[in-house]
């Protein structure tokens, strides 16, 4: 699985989900077509939906709707390993039930059911590790953990049901073509001069209309959108490229320095000078470390550098596969009911 800043497209190698215990790292911001369930197995995780920010610790369980723009990251110097499953909203048509009417709700954080809280818990890590062992009958068995699930968020007040005509009238709608154009044309002109009254003027739509339709599809401003996008390039330089500050400031498409050094103080703290200093040698060193423990452990991880900068090819995050069964089956073990 291979994404980016931006869109990604989701492959299931012919399978109706996918699900895999990762060692998380730094993401960048994404969003997919597909929903998306985390869970966090050991560790700490940040996750960012849309403007809102959530803290994580092990054992909690949050879920991103389809086209939710989103992002991970471990806290601290640490990493967190985490189960993420994936599947398509139409997945349970064959059932009768359109996933497309529903939005999902829900997060073992902000609901005080500590028995659907269990029954989660239980499920996905049955689910994950029927993945991995793929004992006879394993797909049967991890389809049913995953229908299972479902069934618990429709029947435990965690999704919120659409009118189909509206939403028929949303689905017919260009607002979300017409963001999907401006997400493009941010990615392939960051480095200009961009106002979203430019891009009202493009599309023949009020600058007011188009903002409210960014926040309503996004989850945040326009404004911070684009300032997230050129932070993301400019860390990718400061970890990357021996560049000044400068050079930084016109490549990630920031009008002037102080712009730049204002917006990312404001994101990070500290200015982009310092930050550099102080997160250059940590973040190599801990990748070169990554790298070293899969290659020589025992534990048999699959290191998986997916992180890319789409133009450069430069790495703006990193993850890791774990493929032990054993490995997987001791961090799951607190979570089973049995």
């Amino acid at each position: 699985m291979d994404f980016y800043q931006g869109y990604e497209a989701i492959e299931y190698d012919g399978f109706p989900f996918r699900t895999a215990l990762h060692k998380i790292g730094l993401s960048p911001l994404h969003w997919h077509e597909d929903i998306e369930i985390l869970f966090v197995i050991d560790g700490e995780m940040k996750i960012n939906i849309g403007n809102k920010e959530s803290l994580l610790g092990p054992g909690e369980v949050i879920l991103v709707n389809s086209n939710q723009i989103h992002n991970t990251s471990a806290v601290g110097e640490s990493s967190a390993y985490i189960q993420i499953l994936q599947f398509h909203p139409e997945y349970m048509k064959k059932y009768g039930i359109d996933l497309n009417e529903y939005i999902f709700s829900y997060s073992t954080i902000e609901s005080k059911d500590e028995k659907l809280n269990s029954q989660l818990r239980s499920l996905l890590s049955r689910l994950l590790l029927e993945i991995y062992r793929k004992r006879d009958g394993y797909k049967l068995i991890a389809q049913s953990c995953l229908n299972e699930i479902l069934c618990l968020f429709l029947r435990n007040n965690a999704v919120e049901h659409i009118n189909y005509k509206m939403q028929k009238r949303m689905s017919n709608n260009c607002s979300q073509i017409r963001i999907q154009r401006l997400v493009d044309f941010v990615e392939n002109h960051y480095t200009e001069k961009i106002t979203l009254k430019r891009f009202a003027g493009r599309e023949g739509v009020n600058e007011n209309y188009l903002s409210r339709s960014f926040k309503s599809t996004m989850g945040c401003f326009f404004l911070s959108y684009l300032n997230t996008y050129r932070l993301q390039k400019s860390i990718n330089l400061l970890i990357n490229t021996e560049k000044n500050i400068t050079e930084i400031t016109e490549d990630s498409g920031f009008a002037d320095i102080r712009t730049f050094i204002h917006v990312f103080k404001k994101n990070y703290g500290v200015p982009p000078a310092l930050w550099r200093r102080r997160n250059i040698s940590y973040l190599k060193e801990s990748m070169d470390s990554f790298v070293e423990t899969v290659q020589n452990s025992s534990l048999h991880h699959e290191f998986n550098l997916t992180l890319k900068d789409k133009e450069s090819d430069k790495i703006t995050g990193f993850a890791c596969f774990v493929s032990d069964p054993e490995i997987v089956k001791s961090l799951l073990a607190p979570y089973f009911n049995s």
